[in-house]
């Protein structure tokens, strides 16, 4: 592993529990139409652009899968599915209402980083739990041989990913740092492995 790693984390499209205001997390909602449309036109970009991948990774859950699926056959790459990549575990609240889990399981006026995420119920991953698993799966990633590779995952699990490569460790409450990732939103990330580099190159969001 020496020449440069290129990495582009890709969020998926509108999903259902969008449209429904519900916790998604790991709730397994599918991509609505709109989703589906999203995620072609992201597909038709960067053909345009002549972007390449040497193979493309995905969240097991089926609206990062089935966004991962269309770009995979439109770019004619193999699609590897990597449990690590799946959104932050939100416990207790996933598939609920905002409103209803508001309602059962409301907010903690303070949550260190080593405590559940739903600290009433116990339950859903940490923030430190969270910055592991975001560090074990860009290790993977840069074990794997490949030196361009596409990831299609979530917000949360984007956000934890960029912040462990930029040496943000996790905070209490909310992250420190945010990246706003809109529906099919990605950042390019380069990794220099013989100096321990990592360069931020873009966020581009869809916007037509």
């Amino acid at each position: 592993m020496s020449q440069p790693i290129e990495i582009t984390l890709l969020r998926h499209g509108r999903s259902l529990a969008d449209d429904e205001k519900r916790c998604e997390g790991r709730y397994d909602s599918p991509l609505t139409e709109v989703g589906v449309e999203q995620t072609k036109r992201r597909l038709a970009h960067w053909q345009e652009e002549g972007r390449s991948f040497d193979t493309v990774v995905s969240s097991p859950l089926q609206r990062a899968m089935s966004a991962a699926s269309i770009i995979a056959d439109g770019l004619n790459l193999p699609l590897d599915v990597e449990v690590n990549w799946q959104e932050k575990d939100n416990g207790s609240i996933a598939g609920l209402t905002f409103a209803d889990a508001d309602k059962r399981f409301p907010k903690a006026s303070f949550v260190n980083p080593y405590e559940a995420y739903i600290k009433s119920a116990s339950d859903g991953e940490s923030e430190v739990e969270l910055h592991c698993r975001s560090l074990l799966a860009l290790q993977h990633i840069l074990r794997s041989g490949h030196s361009k590779v596409l990831v299609v995952s979530h917000g949360k699990m984007i956000n934890a990913a960029v912040s462990a490569a930029l040496g943000i460790k996790p905070t209490a409450n909310t992250p420190s740092v945010i990246f706003a990732l809109g529906d099919l939103s990605y950042i390019d990330l380069v990794y220099y492995p013989t100096t321990d580099v990592w360069l931020v190159k873009q966020l581009n969001h869809l916007t037509t």
